[in-house]
């Protein structure tokens, strides 16, 4: 009698099947978790331009140069901020849209991101939009 080595083409059949149902049923889950990471990223480059307005307002308006809308237009050249489309290009690393308003005062800077859907405020959290 001879003695069978290896498996029949039946058996590979079924497993590779039960693997596409597996990585099938985990593939929406992933694709979640890297949409969510994606966003999390966007927030945190949102955050870190909107600490980086704050500081050079405050630098600006600790040297006393400057006052009212001209400081704000001084921080605006010098962050590359186009005051008139009120968007920032190329601040989502994920090609999001992302627009900003400045408070009455200057010193307020919101951010917006279309694609995430998420918002960084005047107190530096985030919401969800």
């Amino acid at each position: 009698m001879k003695k069978n080595e290896g498996f029949s083409l039946v058996e590979l059949v079924i497993v590779i099947a039960i693997m596409a149902v597996l990585a099938g049923a985990i593939a929406p889950a992933l694709i979640k978790y890297i949409d969510k990471a994606r966003g999390a990223k966007c927030i945190e480059c949102m955050k870190s331009f909107q600490t980086e307005f704050q500081t050079e307002y405050a630098a600006r308006a600790y040297s006393q140069v400057l006052y009212g809308e001209d400081l704000v237009d001084a921080v605006a050249t010098y962050l590359q901020l186009n005051l008139s489309s009120n968007e920032i290009v190329g601040l989502c690393p994920y090609d999001g849209h992302v627009t900003f308003e400045i408070d009455e005062e200057g010193r307020v800077l919101t951010l917006r991101c279309d694609k995430h859907g998420v918002v960084v405020g005047s107190s530096g959290q985030n919401e969800s939009g």
